[in-house]
């Protein structure tokens, strides 16, 4: 999910939150966290000191102007973070700005001089992120804006701290990770993961769709991307309280008006080790950096709602699916009575009907279906996105409507089922391949002559898998020849899944490892095909598990 956070936007901001973010739908898990406590109201500190201490909370801040912090940074320090935020009491913060620069005290406003400003709308808590700061003095100023009524800031928090993010990387693209608990080998392979969705993006829309367009958007001045990797979802939710005021659990992306001296492009995600058992994974890292390209590439000013359906879509389609089309078929044949099929015009409107349809699952379709048969009417759509011609976007889609309905009704019907049926990877007999990701995987073994039994089987990792299988025919519960072998029934928990064959003949056997609940990864899973009775194939020990770690905020513990 992606939005714009400015003084200008604080209604659509409360409403972005209403809906899911970062991936695929489905319920998720709850975690405990421990309670809050809120202290009685605390008094006015009378006067405030203008050093701070790096993790210690300075408490009960009251200003009606602004007010010169400064605070003394170490040296290979990975980052410096510097957070406002609203007391335990739970009072009205007001209205402050961040303003955070090195040796020097910083200026304010558009002709300012700063490092780092944070610049939210009203209520909001602030932050700043410095990534590989200088050892020294960092001068911040808190400026307690007057909204009219005489008040600044009330029972307000500063905290600044260099542990919260202990290691970070610049990566090749202009991205700057910074992490609770990652190894350099685990932030290097992010890096990579994150390259991997450049070179996509740049394949698909630009090279294929839009050649003319690699250059950003014009005067969007949002060039790097900051990734906030919190240690896992506990700590994500706490944090994203704490310094965002946000209820998200699944990973968001947030962008600042591009085009202002406040611009700010930021991803905050999360170690889903809840999700995993222990297991490495960050949370829809390619899904939320697309929002990212999207906004600097493709489209002028901040996030617009009504652009749900084309974001979450091409984030699902670039980033968590890509090249794996079972979830599109999944999608349309969810429902063999069809129900919960929709219409372009219901698609694209979704953002006025309380986001139903999902933009996640049919925001993709839509995306999928303009990409892969009309890319000259994308090519004219993101023109007129680059340029701020919204009027015109608005029209090109009611032309998609009165067009196209007939053509996406038979691309969703029968031609992911054609993509689905094509996908199928070879699984060599008596071998194994390792399975990570989200959704549904298909899978061909070749049995030759000569061979009485086989056995296809998945083994270890995270997540719960279903296992399908068919001789010559590609199995799935909603096609008239049911698989001739499906674990569903049995309701097995996790994944040690099995199909064996007997007197088998020579011919394709395919095999379908479908994830019981898409909203979560399955990782360090294996699916494994060999011969013979009783047969089994050793796969790779399975990856070290990490703990789960509880968040410590500065306050409210």
């Amino acid at each position: 999910m992606s939005f714009k956070l400015t003084k200008m936007s604080f209604a659509l901001a409360s409403s972005c939150f209403l809906f899911a973010c970062g991936g695929s739908g489905g319920s998720e898990p709850e975690v405990v966290e421990p309670p809050v406590v809120v202290q009685p109201d605390p008094d006015p500190v009378a006067e405030l000191e203008p050093e701070l201490t790096l993790e210690v909370a300075v408490e009960n801040i009251y200003l009606t102007e602004e007010f010169m912090f400064h605070v003394d940074v170490p040296a290979d320090a990975a980052t410096l973070t510097v957070s406002f935020a609203k007391g335990v009491a739970g009072k009205d913060l007001g209205d402050p700005d961040l303003y955070i620069r090195y040796g020097e005290e910083p200026t304010k406003g558009e002709n300012g001089s700063f490092d780092c400003i944070s610049f939210n709308q009203s209520g909001w808590q602030e932050d700043c992120i410095i990534d590989q700061p200088q050892a020294g003095r960092y001068y911040i100023l808190v400026d307690a804006y007057d909204q009219g009524d005489g008040v600044g800031v009330t029972d307000g928090t500063l905290w600044a701290s260099t542990a919260l993010f202990p290691t970070g990387k610049a990566c090749d693209e202009p991205i700057n990770l910074r992490a609770q608990e990652m190894t350099e080998e685990e932030l290097t392979e992010s890096c990579d993961i994150l390259s991997e969705t450049k070179v996509r993006f740049d394949e698909v829309l630009n090279s294929g769709i839009t050649p003319d367009f690699q250059e950003p958007v014009p005067n969007d001045l949002n060039e790097y991307t900051g990734i906030n990797i919190f240690a896992n979802l506990a700590n994500h939710k706490a944090w994203m309280t704490y310094l965002y005021r946000s209820e998200n659990t699944s990973g968001i992306y947030f962008e600042n008006d591009p085009t202002d001296y406040f611009h700010n492009s930021v991803i905050n995600t999360f170690n889903a080790l809840e999700w995993s058992d222990g297991r490495h994974v960050i949370r829809s890292l390619a899904h939320e950096y697309v929002h990212a390209l999207d906004g600097r590439y493709n489209k002028e000013g901040g996030y617009k709602k009504n652009m749900a359906w084309w974001s979450e879509g091409l984030a699902e389609y670039l980033g968590t699916f890509y090249q794996e089309p079972y979830q599109l078929f999944e999608i349309a044949h969810e429902n063999e009575d069809d129900t919960n099929k929709y219409t372009l015009a219901e698609i694209f409107d979704l953002h006025n009907n309380d986001y139903v349809p999902s933009a996640y699952d049919w925001g993709y379709m839509a995306v999928a279906f303009l990409l892969e048969k009309h890319p000259s009417d994308v090519t004219t759509m993101i023109a007129h996105m680059r340029a701020g011609e919204w009027t015109e976007y608005e029209a090109l889609l009611d032309m998609f409507v009165v067009n196209y309905e007939a053509e996406f009704v038979d691309y969703y019907t029968h031609e992911t089922r054609a993509n689905y049926e094509a996908s199928a990877k070879n699984l060599p007999l008596d071998s194994y391949l390792k399975v990570e990701g989200r959704g549904g995987w298909l899978f061909s073994v070749e049995v030759p002559a000569g061979v009485s039994d086989i056995t296809l089987a998945t083994t270890g990792g995270s997540g719960d898998i279903e296992l399908m299988a068919s001789k010559d025919v590609v199995p799935h519960t909603s096609f008239d020849v049911q698989p001739e072998c499906n674990t569903r029934p049995q309701n097995n928990s996790g994944n040690e899944e099995s199909c064996t064959f007997t007197d088998v003949t020579p011919g394709t056997y395919y095999v379908l490892a479908n994830s019981d609940f898409v909203g979560a990864d399955i990782v360090d899973m294996y699916i494994t095909a060999c011969s013979g009775e009783d047969c089994t194939i050793d796969v790779p020990a399975q990856e070290a598990r990490k703990t789960i770690t509880q968040p410590n905020l500065p306050v409210g513990n």
